[in-house]
């Protein structure tokens, strides 16, 4: 169950972000900065 429960927060934010993207994007987050700490893209996601 839990990992239903998990899938369902999950989806619940990417429908988050998808209408709230421009706004996600105008925050003041350093991109590269990020990126070069070769983390994996889930973990840049779900460290926010």
């Amino acid at each position: 169950m839990k990992k239903n429960m998990d899938y369902e927060k999950f989806c619940e934010y990417m429908s988050y972000v998808e209408k709230n993207k421009y706004e996600v994007l105008k925050t003041n987050v350093d991109w590269d900065k990020l990126y070069e700490k070769e983390d994996s893209y889930e973990d840049i996601v779900f460290n926010f």
